[in-house]
């Protein structure tokens, strides 16, 4: 755009001609965009007021830029004219810090304000009007509370099914507690759930409990079962010891 300009006004010079005063200052020697500028507080960049994140001067600090900007081509004898939107206020940046709030911008209470923060007088240069604005930082939510430790672990699956007597275990079956346990069974199945005067079927409940909750678990595999199965052996093994001599038969 420059270039053209320029290139206008030399070609207008070898042909003896001139621009119009009213022109030549505006389309020659405007302030580019971003364009250094001077106030009082400080130097800044001509800037659109709504893109300022600093303090901004309403007074003429940056050239007035038309929208509509006249531009004379080197062919033509008429003005075309082109859109073009051009930055209006002076804008310097300062930056503050406010111990208790955080870091912010110097702005101008009246001009400026503080939009989604709070002024903080003292953290800035100049009169009373420029402030420190500290922007408001949104609270992250707070985490999700850990959802609640279950106790039905390996370890206390292990202690009912392979630690705790045939006792404590029906106490805790009757109970049914831990509750995150399954404790449905379906008796001794096909076998007798006793024979004569001796009761397997506490054995046999454990033993459902073994694979029931196992499997629940993902943690059924041969080594496990091979495991529940033996104890299974064991707890009626213990029903069978409670006879001796001529008795023992009825545990067999």
């Amino acid at each position: 755009m420059m270039k053209e300009i320029l290139a206008c006004v030399l070609g207008l010079a070898t042909l003896g001609l001139t621009i119009p005063s009213e022109y030549e200052d505006d389309l020659i020697f405007r302030r580019a965009i971003d364009g250094q500028c001077k106030a009082a507080e400080g130097t800044g960049s001509c800037q659109n007021t709504a893109n300022c994140p600093g303090m901004s001067y309403p007074t003429g600090l940056c050239p007035k830029d038309p929208k509509d900007v006249q531009v004379w081509p080197c062919h033509r004898t008429r003005f075309y004219r082109i859109s073009a939107d051009f930055p209006k206020q002076c804008c310097v940046k300062i930056t503050c810090s406010v111990p208790s709030a955080g870091s912010g911008c110097c702005r101008s209470v009246k001009n400026n304000g503080c939009s989604g923060g709070t002024f903080h007088a003292g953290f800035c240069p100049g009169n009373t009007d420029i402030k420190c604005c500290v922007k408001s930082t949104p609270k992250s939510p707070a985490p999700p509370p850990p959802p609640p430790s279950s106790p039905c672990t390996v370890a206390a699956y292990n202690k009912l099914m392979f630690s705790d007597s045939i006792s404590t275990f029906m106490a805790a079956k009757k109970a049914e507690k831990p509750t995150c346990f399954n404790w449905n069974d379906d008796g001794c199945s096909c076998s007798p759930d006793d024979l004569g005067e001796h009761d397997f079927l506490d054995a046999c409940k454990r033993h459902d409990f073994g694979y029931r909750n196992a499997k629940n678990m993902g943690r059924f595999d041969a080594t496990l079962k091979e495991r529940i199965d033996n104890n299974f052996k064991d707890d009626l093994y213990d029903v069978c010891n409670e006879f001796s001599g001529w008795q023992s038969y009825k545990g067999v």
